[in-house]
């Protein structure tokens, strides 16, 4: 069971029978299960500061992630936002384990899957392979034996294969970026300031209740915030394709059909033609009248055109729930000794783009 499943035919079925989990009339069904899980965030930063004076939030954000993506996705109760423990806490925190076998694996799926089948190359670490099977054979027993509807024509061991992608795609690649966007945030006050602003104005608005989907989508900043923070450290710094066909780039190039592609996101999120002083953390080149600045595919941190992230607007919900309670409950502070923002380490031996070292930061509760 590999990532291969995502590149063969039956991917193209299994992403045609899943896009309707994702339509934004099942996210707000979601809602409350956003909303309980973004208290208990909120509650685990509090129980962390008066512990230790500071938050590591690659893993307060990786346990509440886990949670969001269990209960919304597999309908598995998680309590790791609390305790930082539990069984699927368990799987995602092997996920989190580089070494250089794991490496050598993931080089071998993408740049030489003809090896695979010699060497041994899996994607996934043993102990996660056999939770899925484990956890896929428990909701067959409650469900009498049948199949998941959903998915009638697909095998029982792609399946297994697409819940452990959806599940390392969903909870570290979120868990990351509101890491990243959250250590900036602590280091730029001035931004900060005009987010909690715009979020304090909202929730005044809507008569102090739960921030919803409705009243998210009205903070137009915070979806600056959140984009920019996705252009500087997107998920994947690069995307993979196979040409459909043979392409004519110009009268020297043709990419013939079967041939793999490799596209440099990071690269044109950072090419200052495209993004002036790109090092910058500046959600302003998100704002509405600064559109027509932004040239069409030089911004992809979800991919584009019809291979486009599925998961794209529940990590936006997901997101947009988590950063606008934390900055309406917590000014957040950078540590003494931490790195700087414009110069976070990078892990090198991971997929994704994850930070290379814990980030510690402060919280001060807000007086709301």
């Amino acid at each position: 069971m590999n990532l291969f499943t995502m590149k063969s035919p039956l991917w193209s079925t299994v992403r045609r029978r899943l896009t309707p989990v994702f339509t934004s009339a099942k996210l707000r069904s979601q809602q409350r299960q956003f909303i309980d899980k973004t208290q208990q965030l909120i509650q685990r930063i509090k129980m962390d500061m008066d512990r230790d004076n500071k938050v590591n939030l690659r893993m307060v954000y990786s346990d509440y992630t886990t949670d969001v993506v269990g209960q919304t996705s597999f309908g598995v109760v998680s309590e790791a936002t609390l305790s930082g423990r539990g069984a699927l806490r368990a799987v995602t925190l092997d996920f989190m384990k580089f070494s250089w076998w794991r490496g050598l694996c993931w080089a071998g799926i993408f740049f030489y899957p003809d090896f695979n089948d010699i060497f041994g190359f899996t994607f996934f670490p043993k102990a996660t392979t056999e939770y899925f099977i484990k956890m896929y054979r428990q909701i067959l027993e409650q469900r009498g034996g049948s199949t998941i509807v959903i998915l009638p024509e697909i095998s029982d061991e792609v399946l297994v294969a697409q819940a452990a992608i959806f599940l390392q795609g969903g909870f570290d690649t979120t868990a990351s970026a509101l890491a990243f966007i959250t250590y900036e945030l602590a280091h730029l006050p001035d931004i900060q300031d005009k987010l909690y602003d715009e979020m304090i104005e909202i929730k005044r608005n809507s008569g102090d209740a739960e921030l919803d989907i409705e009243q998210l989508q009205a903070a137009k900043y915070l979806d600056c915030v959140i984009k920019e923070g996705l252009r500087k450290y997107p998920p994947m710094g690069w995307l993979d394709r196979v040409a459909g066909v043979d392409y004519e780039v110009d009268e020297t190039l043709t990419i013939p059909a079967g041939t793999p592609i490799y596209v440099n996101a990071i690269g044109m999120h950072y090419n200052p033609q495209h993004y002036p002083d790109p090092l910058k953390f500046d959600p302003d080149r998100f704002l509405k009248e600064n559109d027509n600045d932004i040239k069409s595919l030089t911004y992809i941190p979800f991919g584009e055109g019809p291979r486009m992230c599925i998961g794209r607007r529940f990590a936006m919900q997901n997101m947009a729930h988590t950063l606008s309670n934390i900055v309406l409950n917590y000014k957040i502070l950078p540590t003494p000794r931490g790195p700087p923002h414009t110069d976070i380490p990078i892990e090198k031996k991971g997929l994704f783009l994850f930070p290379g070292e814990n980030l510690f930061l402060q919280f001060v509760p807000r007086n709301v």
